[in-house]
């Protein structure tokens, strides 16, 4: 089952196990639930599971007062401000009030939330285990880009453990979602006094495991258990210096070069573009990729080449079984003439508008190939990523090629700025005078020589020191490799987490690079012997179903805090496939080489320019939420408020459709779901009576303990 799904159940069965006595309810979220609902749920979908309308926290919500509303919500003091808000209003604003919240309720919020008028009016409380966003059904992240400051800036150091600590919490829930208690295993470069955020991934991995185990001792049905058949599961902690070339590279897959070279947002994958119709007129269209699309899932991995002559054989496919809607008198047409003639074939109204995107997509990505000598660039890049000429030899005359390609005015300051990033990395670092001797001759932006120069805040060789004449090899960077396999000469590149995954899968990743937290010795027995991460004397207790066993994939999981890329999402379905495993890969946020390379930017500016939240001032109650509000009606008819209204609030969009498998219900549960806890809370607390104010608040805290 994906993550989305599982996901999705656990959010449907929180619904359900709220039931007012008048069947429907509202829903209230913060914004981050609101961006999570969205990557789940199609756009109105929720109002299948009797919700009457779904608002935001800070909007200038109606009273309701003869509703009951469900808070889907993290339980922050801000957040939990304006809950009490709405019930000490008059009239207050909702009858009475559930809690559904992403993360455990903290001590010092439940004896705060036990003594406001609020404690009168809970219903049920109980917690999800989804506190991160689902991209893809094996990708996920915290769709945060300010947490390589928070892990990487020099003048963000007390934001360190605090971040990994949160961290942590997020990747507990995901395991608690999925029903696994992982081994851990983190990265541990060989010289550990590199630079600042060396230390990172042990960090991580000693919270992390700290976060399980509070996790297993709250929910003890997830302890490995020997008789499902499963091999236990691994979690991988890493961070980018397995691989500096991973957010630099062009990418020339579907989905990968689609986001770099268009500026497709990961955040709401919506893409703009204008064409002309029938009548000649030019017309503004604005799409969205359906990261769940069949057609999408089984081209977004591919060559652009390969994807150019599907697209091109399934429009060949349309033409011939529908001749009278396609005028092919004057030949095959350009794709505006395709999209138009299309948009009158009503038969293919469920995935006409798709794959007119798709032809869109493809038609930009190489007009954009050919326009900005992208083939120069990527020889060049290989060849320094690999250290290795297409044909296998030693690559020569790479600087006075480097030297060529900046000086054609064809390619655009950002290729030029991300190609002498990756020299400079091919180089293990260069002396001063040579960045900006380079510089210059490219001509970038002084912003792009600072995201260069701040490569060195995630451990990356900068400066050189002029005493030192040949270049080590780029190996000694990260763990990439080119190809032994027969591929395009612009993707010989083998990124580093597929060689990193391959080597776990085989039993042969270096303990002393990445070291088990707990366990190391006899799971690394276990791995070696029998392909398994179970303890060899438990082995027999499975033994015996070995069909049972064949259908239940190990787990494995990849996490890299400051964001992954595209080329890393890809590599988890491809050894995954390869070696029949269910592997997860996420990140603090998504990665485009546009993004990577404004995040490095920042990671030399001053603290209070970063703008990070842990530094503003405390968030206020909008003071209309104060006020009743009985300008509307309660609604007759189920509604969302706003309904996704992604131009408006900025939050990222839900996917275009959502196919009927994906809705499981709340009966669908696998063995491996949590069971939501429903607790009632419906005896009132006296307001002053302190003895019965305590009991109340240890009956809260039961509930995430």
């Amino acid at each position: 089952m994906s993550l989305r799904e599982l996901a999705r159940s656990q959010v449907i069965n929180a619904l359900d196990a709220v039931k007012p006595a008048n069947k429907y309810k509202f829903l209230v979220v913060d914004d981050y639930v609101y961006t999570l609902l969205s990557a789940l749920f199609g756009r109105d979908e929720l109002l299948n599971y009797n919700i009457t309308v779904m608002s935001k926290l800070t909007d200038n919500r109606p009273s309701e007062s003869s509703f009951e509303v469900v808070y889907l919500m993290a339980p922050t003091d801000f957040n939990i401000e304006i809950v009490s808000v709405d019930f000490s209003i008059s009239p207050k604003r909702y009858a009475a009030c559930h809690f559904v919240l992403t993360q455990p309720l903290p001590e010092h919020t439940e004896a705060k939330l036990s003594k406001l008028p609020v404690a009168n009016h809970i219903k049920s409380m109980q917690q999800i285990y989804v506190d991160f966003i689902v991209h893809e059904s094996n990708v996920f992240s915290f769709n945060d880009h300010l947490d390589i400051h928070r892990f990487y800036h020099r003048k963000c150091l007390d934001l360190v453990v605090p971040a990994a600590q949160r961290a942590a919490e997020r990747l507990a829930s995901l395991c608690a979602l999925v029903g696994e208690y992982p081994i851990v295993r983190f990265y541990q470069p060989a010289d550990t006094a590199s630079f600042d955020a060396a230390t990172l991934p042990s960090l991580l991995a000693s919270n992390f495991q700290e976060a399980m185990d509070a996790t297993l001792r709250a929910n003890p049905q997830l302890s490995p258990n020997i008789e499902s058949g499963r091999a236990r599961s691994v979690f991988l902690i890493l961070d980018r210096a397995v691989d500096y070339f991973a957010p630099l590279l062009h990418e020339f897959t579907f989905q990968a070069m689609a986001y770099d070279i268009l500026g497709i947002s990961p955040d709401d994958n919506s893409y703009t573009y204008k064409y002309v119709n029938a009548k000649g007129r030019s017309e503004r269209v604005t799409a969205q990729i359906d990261p769940y699309d069949s057609e999408w899932t089984s081209l977004r991995h591919k060559h652009m080449q390969e994807v150019s002559n599907i697209l091109l054989k399934s429009l060949d496919k349309m033409k011939q079984e529908n001749p009278d809607f396609f005028n092919t008198s004057s030949g095959p047409g350009s794709v505006s003439q395709i999209q138009d003639m299309l948009a009158n074939v009503h038969i293919f109204n469920d995935t006409r508008d798709k794959f007119s995107l798709y032809l869109q997509l493809a038609q930009d990505c190489m007009k954009a190939f050919n326009e900005r000598e992208l083939d120069l660039i990527a020889q060049c890049e290989q060849s320094c990523a690999t250290n290795e000429a297409p044909d296998g030899s030693t690559p020569r005359n790479l600087a006075t090629d480097l030297v060529n390609i900046l000086a054609n005015p064809q390619v655009s300051s950002s290729d030029r700025a991300r190609l002498i990033a990756i020299y400079l990395l091919y180089r293990n670092g260069l002396c001063e005078a040579d960045i900006k001797k380079l510089s210059m001759h490219s001509q970038i932006r002084s912003q792009a020589v600072k995201s260069l120069q701040n490569l060195k805040y995630i451990g990356a060789p900068v400066l050189k020191d002029l005493g030192e004449k040949h270049p080590q090899k780029h190996t000694h960077l990260g763990f990439g490799e080119p190809s032994t396999e027969d591929v395009f000469e612009t993707s010989r590149y083998v990124h580093g987490v597929s060689r990193i995954l391959e080597a776990q899968v085989n039993g042969t990743l270096s303990t002393e690079q990445f070291p088990y937290f707990r366990e190391a010795e006899q799971e690394e027995i276990s791995l070696a012997h029998s392909g398994s991460m179970r303890n060899p004397r438990q082995r027999a207790a499975w033994a015996k179903s070995p069909d049972k066993l064949s259908k239940l994939k190990q787990r494995i999981f990849v996490f890299i805090p400051g964001g992954i890329t595209f080329s890393e999402m890809k590599a988890v379905y491809e050894i995954g496939e390869k070696y029949n495993k269910e592997i997860y890969i996420g990140g603090s946020c998504i990665h485009t080489p546009k993004s990577f390379m404004d995040d490095l930017y920042h990671l030399h500016m001053q603290r209070e320019m970063l703008l990070l939240p842990e530094d503003g001032t405390t968030e206020k109650v909008p003071e209309y939420l104060r006020r009743p509000n009985t300008t509307q009606s309660s609604q007759s008819e189920p509604h969302l408020a706003g309904s996704y209204s992604h131009l408006q609030s900025g939050q990222a969009p839900a996917p275009a459709s959502v196919s009927a498998s994906a809705l499981a219900p709340a009966s669908a549960m696998t063995s491996h779901d949590l069971p939501v806890r429903h607790n009632s809370l419906s005896q009132d607390l006296p307001k002053n009576n302190e003895k019965k104010t305590k009991k109340k608040s240890s009956r809260l805290a039961r509930m995430f303990k």
